[in-house]
């Protein structure tokens, strides 16, 4: 009887481990690295929970700033380790060289369910990752610049949204203003990126609106250097002007980064800036903006003679998969999951940019944007190009870029020195760029 029971018993526990080895072995686990931006965007971790009892899969999170994310990122690509299944790669560095690090998305997106939708992405976004007609990546978070403006002042003096850089001036010294007549100026009527850090943003938006560009590809993957044109010089111009000539800006906008304009909008001593779209949320936070409810949203100005709107920056965030991750099935799940229309809104209502229409569309959406925000973006996005002209660049791009457009504005370096100088440095750059 007692080798009855221990028998039974024994059975008993073999079964219970198999059972227990057989959930170990199904349990799933993939590594997500991305941007620390990303972690209070999926609600410190909600939005993965959601995915993991959705799926099973677990989803090990590892985000980290911008530079270390590459640097960790490629050092693992080269040694082809599959260490990171899934990767959040910023749009700037998304080149066509790093795609064969990157496995191609279309077969899996040919099997995606009928309600993920493709159509319902942003084609200017989903663009920027797509060469030869072959999807590397799926935008999670796009970015670019249009243009704020303080609608109270336009109508207390008639003045109408500017289309053209020329009629932007214009406005400008229209609404350079000494309100109380002590002979100094309370109000400029521009402001914008200066310092060395975020002038290339600055003068991407004037050199692209201007008709120039910073690179053309001459061949499959090979690019070459063409800033230094009789428009890029005059689009970099016409910016110092703003500054020097036209004095239609703060006196110290040289030094000036993302937060000194986003605080000379919100205390009201600016009635015009191109800036990052995003940062509408910061303009209007009743807690600490002066001007809540009196700033409207335009597309960016052009040369006089382009099409409008004007041709800015696109910056985006797309999620890719490891060419070498031996979990691509259920990295394609997190994908879909990542990029479907429930986590691109559950970002956007806590402060990314949609990269889906109908995120952009959503009641839940709309009632935290300003009205003529959604319109001012959607035309901006269209007629928008990659950061830089093409949709990525070597990192370093944008510290000797921001350099060179920083000289100019201070008055160092004519626009055409900083150029010749620039375009010099960015063809070097190519030719040692190698991933």
């Amino acid at each position: 009887m007692k080798t009855k029971i221990l028998s039974v018993f024994f059975s008993l526990i073999c079964l219970f481990s198999f059972t227990f080895i057989a959930k170990a072995e199904k349990t799933t686990e993939i590594n997500f690295i991305t941007h620390s931006v990303f972690w209070p965007l999926v609600g410190k971790g909600e939005l993965l929970d959601e995915f993991t009892k959705k799926t099973g899969i677990k989803v090990n999170f590892i985000s980290m700033g911008h530079k270390e994310l590459a640097e960790k990122v490629l050092l693992e690509w080269m040694a082809g380790t599959g260490t990171y299944d899934v990767i959040g790669w910023s749009g700037s560095r998304f080149i066509r060289d790093y795609t064969k690090f990157m496995e191609p998305l279309n077969d899996f997106i040919k099997k995606a369910p009928p309600e993920w939708s493709f159509a319902d992405l942003i084609p200017a976004a989903l663009k920027l990752h797509t060469f030869d007609d072959v999807i590397y990546g799926i935008t999670i978070r796009t970015g670019l610049d249009i243009l704020f403006y303080r609608k109270d002042l336009f109508n207390k003096y008639g003045l109408k949204v500017p289309k053209t850089w020329d009629e932007y001036l214009t406005v400008a010294k229209a609404l350079t203003l000494d309100t109380d007549g002590d002979g100094k100026t309370d109000i400029y009527g521009s402001v914008f990126y200066g310092d060395s850090v975020y002038a290339t943003d600055t003068a991407s938006d004037f050199v692209h609106s201007f008709g120039g560009k910073f690179v053309e590809e001459v061949a499959p993957g090979k690019w070459k250097a063409v800033i230094n044109s009789p428009v890029s010089q005059e689009a970099l111009q016409f910016m110092a002007d703003l500054y020097r000539k036209h004095k239609v800006t703060p006196l110290g906008l040289p030094t000036m980064n993302n937060a000194d304009v986003i605080t000379a909008l919100q205390q009201g001593i600016a009635a015009m800036s191109t800036m990052y779209a995003p940062y509408f949320g910061s303009i209007e936070d009743p807690t600490k903006s002066k001007v809540v409810g009196k700033i409207g949203y335009a597309p960016l100005p052009a040369k006089a003679g382009l099409r409008f709107p004007g041709v800015g920056w696109t910056s985006t965030w797309a999620i890719c998969i490891d060419k070498k991750s031996k979990k691509k099935e259920a990295a394609w799940k997190f994908v879909e999951f990542f990029t479907s229309k429930r986590a691109d809104l559950y970002m956007a209502v806590r402060g990314n940019l949609p990269s889906r229409f109908s995120a952009f569309e959503s009641p839940d959406f709309l009632k935290q944007v300003p009205t003529g925000f959604n319109e001012a973006v959607s035309k901006q996005m269209a007629s928008n190009v990659g950061k830089y002209t093409i949709s990525a660049a070597p990192a370093e791009w944008a510290e000797f870029c921001g350099a060179a457009f920083n000289s100019v504005l201070v008055g160092v370096k004519t626009s055409k020195q900083a150029l010749e100088e620039l375009e010099t440095k960015i063809n070097e750059s190519l030719k040692e760029f190698k991933p």
